[in-house]
């Protein structure tokens, strides 16, 4: 029996632990992540015995697990059992899946075909895992390959001419020690962070494709991918109209060694000048637009927060971002960038937008450090709805704050501010219907930025669709793209939201543009493949003494950008502090010396009734079992014949000396048998040997007393084996 334990635990434990390993991240929380492990082992093992053991073991397992079941039950209150197994019943699903691949591991050991294309899929698995780059845990990969390795020495083993003991399975757990060293080794080799990607083999095929995709683009295409259809992937074009189409390929890999926002945008153009259908950009200045806005902010910051930390307000980022099959000159940076290093030194600018040099530069990766911007945070909410004047002491302050060395002076900067007035602030008329509508929207905004934020919410109703269909003919102007997008069709794709944005926000006074780029969903992630299908377009707006703030009005895609900052904690103790002074009704002089409660440690006291209850009903339940099979052995001993009840006497005593490891061998005759425990058994309680031998090779009938002086001969046996146990005992003590 121990034997097929063992080959039933070399097949079943692998098999259990890597589908469990694939499926534990649905079930368990991340604070018990490993604890899948335990788990599929041991329903696997308590399944493993219940299968192999005789009744009287079963019984002891379903007393171990009666008692268990019986502790829950009285120690875990009545009102909280409900909720208790609500939040502990992911243990259960992992067991249901240990016990489903039991039964599977069952019927393959049945039906060894099944095996074979089990090792055969865990095979074809961690092959494409190598293609496609998917991370497979370490832990997979060593169960499958081990799983793999016994299939193939099973098959070996049954197939190959052996004499002698040509028992399959004996073979297996005999080398199985071999296999088990094989495992350990997979085990202690060390992982790689990212996934084998074939070495030469993919560098080389991805230098052919991104030089197919370059030339390709440089022959039929222009200085970007538009072709002048709308089409998912960016474009240094302003047209949009109609349905999207998809263009799908990675266009850049992210890296970044800081905290993330949920979403990250990549600026790669702007646009000012809209005329029903498409934007163009008519501003050809060479200052450095992004740069001038990444100071006015810190100005900003620096003023406002005064005493309290800049970093509640901003924190600097580095983020490093690596071309693959992009074709454009377009230089990607998040908003309030940095131009740190030498690299930038060779960029070039036009309107505000940031371009390499040549076509050489853009293939190579590239640094950017910026600003987060704590926009979501009720901290912000309220400083950016005050007035602020960027001051020459101010602009001098963000300068040396930022670690900017350039000739770029306040002068500059006001001048800056002029042209941003007159490139993004032109007359824009709205039609009386719309201006009645968006009025009713922003009545009572007390600042530009609260107008923002409304116009930013205004089209949380309406809906997302790549397949708006063609604008009208009839739709010439910005007022009539207005009126056809929210008082008519209020459907469309990111373009369409942010074009309204911005066309609304000029309407009311504030200088607004449409920007081009990526909308990156970064999460916790350092390392990001940004695929074309993440295109985006969103409008940005200037408040004077803030600078340029990125809005997202385009449905389900904002996500809050916010974190915890030192004012908000400092008020949210201090709340806690005067709501426990309220409930304990402190005096004054007992406010004075009031200090925070510590939390008390609890010790947890269990009743013994609730631990005796438990333990007494899985041991009557375990002796209830063992008195049923001794009875039911009992009953069908009564009903064979003589000759059946001899062999089973026969058998009873071979299994007594068994167990005192004298056992018969197997290449041992019961003649032989008799004569080796001569010496330490008398003739008499060896006689059974006798009888038996005659039972297995005549038809010597037994009679009912011959019958009835084996029962004595074996009592007579079981006794002398318990006197000659106690008195060894006695002697090794």
């Amino acid at each position: 029996m121990i034997v097929e334990i063992l080959y039933d635990l070399l097949f079943m434990m692998p098999l259990s632990v890597a589908v469990s390993s694939f499926t534990h991240g649905y079930f368990e929380p991340e604070e018990v992540k490993k604890a899948w492990i335990v788990i599929a082992v041991g329903t696997t093992l308590y399944l493993l015995l219940m299968k192999h053991l005789k009744l009287r073991g079963r019984a002891v397992l379903a007393g171990i697990l009666l008692a268990a079941v019986l502790a829950f039950w009285l120690i875990v209150p009545s009102e909280d059992r409900i909720d208790v197994l609500r939040e502990y019943s992911w243990i259960f699903r992992e067991m249901a899946v240990a016990a489903a691949v039991f039964v599977v591991g069952f019927f393959s050991g049945k039906y060894r075909n099944l095996r074979i294309l089990i090792a055969a899929g865990g095979c074809i698995y961690l092959t494409s895992s190598l293609f496609t780059g998917m991370p497979v845990e370490k832990i997979s990969v060593c169960v499958i390959l081990i799983y793999t390795l016994l299939v193939a020495v099973d098959e070996i083993q049954r197939f190959s001419v052996k004499e002698g003991d040509t028992e399959p399975r004996k073979h297996l757990v005999a080398v199985s020690p071999f296999l088990i060293v094989v495992f350990a080794l997979v085990s202690a080799l060390g992982v790689s962070d990212k996934p084998y990607d074939w070495g030469i083999v993919k560098r080389i095929s991805g230098f052919v494709v991104s030089e197919y995709v370059m030339l390709s683009e440089s022959v039929f295409g222009e200085n970007g991918w538009d072709t002048g259809s709308a089409v998912i992937g960016f474009s240094n074009r302003g047209e949009f109209a109609g349905d999207l189409s998809a263009n799908k390929r990675i266009v850049m890999r992210l890296k970044s060694g800081n905290e993330n926002d949920p979403r990250l945008y990549l600026s790669g153009k702007t646009f000012d000048t809209f005329d029903g259908h498409s934007w163009d950009k008519k501003d050809t200045s060479e200052m450095d637009e992004r740069l001038a806005d990444t100071i006015e902010t810190v100005s900003f910051a620096l003023d406002e927060m005064g005493e309290d930390p800049v970093t509640d307000v901003l924190k600097r980022v580095a983020l490093t971002i690596e071309y693959k099959d992009m074709h454009t000159k377009c230089l990607f940076t998040p908003g309030k960038y940095l131009p740190l290093g030498d690299k930038w030194q060779k960029r070039q600018t036009e309107g505000g937008d940031i371009e390499f040099p040549n076509k050489r530069a853009a293939r190579k990766p590239y640094d950017v450090v910026f600003y987060r911007l704590n926009k979501d945070s009720e901290l912000f909410d309220t400083i950016a709805r005050d007035s602020h004047e960027v001051s020459k002491e101010s602009f001098e302050a963000a300068k040396a704050e930022c670690g900017i060395d350039s000739d770029f002076s306040y002068e500059d900067f006001l001048k800056y501010r002029e042209a941003v007035y007159e490139n993004y602030l032109p007359k824009t008329v709205l039609s009386d219907k719309m201006r009645e509508y968006v009025d009713g929207i922003l009545e009572g905004a007390d600042s530009d930025y609260e107008m923002l934020k409304r116009l930013e919410g205004m089209f949380a109703e309406f809906k997302y669709t790549e397949s708006p269909g063609e604008i009208p003919d009839e739709v010439k102007s910005e007022a009539d793209f207005l009126d056809y997008f929210i008082l008519n069709k209020k459907e469309g794709y990111c373009s369409y939201y942010a074009t309204a944005f911005v066309l609304l926000a000029r309407a009311y006074g504030i200088p607004a543009r449409y920007v081009q780029g990526f909308n990156v969903p970064m999460g916790r992630h350092s390392m990001v493949e940004v695929s074309s299908v993440l295109a985006h377009a969103w409008p940005e707006a200037y408040i004077e003494g803030l600078g340029w703030i990125g809005f997202e009005p385009t449905p389900g895609m904002r996500s809050d950008v916010a974190w915890a900052v030192q004012s908000e904690r400092e008020l949210l103790l201090e709340k806690e502090r005067e709501a426990y002074l309220a409930a304990h009704a402190y005096s004054e002089e007992e406010e004075e010396t009031y200090e925070e409660p510590v939390e008390e440690k609890t010790s947890i006291k269990i009743d013994w009734y609730k631990i005796l209850i438990p333990v007494f009903a899985g041991v009557s339940l375990t002796l209830l079992m063992f008195a049923l099979d001794r009875l039911l052995k009992r009953r069908r001993y009564l009903r064979m014949s003589e000759r059946g009840k001899a062999t089973t006497l026969c058998k009873n005593s071979m299994e007594l000396l068994r167990r005192r490891h004298l056992g018969r061998r197997q290449d041992e005759t019961l003649s032989e048998y008799e004569e080796r425990l001569s010496g330490k058994f008398s003739a008499e309680l060896l006689s059974f040997l006798g009888t038996y031998e005659e039972i297995l090779y005549s038809d010597r009938e037994i009679t009912e007393p011959e019958r009835i002086e084996m029962e004595e001969r074996f009592s007579r046996l079981k006794k002398f084996c318990f006197t000659q146990r106690r008195a060894l005992r006695a002697s090794e003590s």
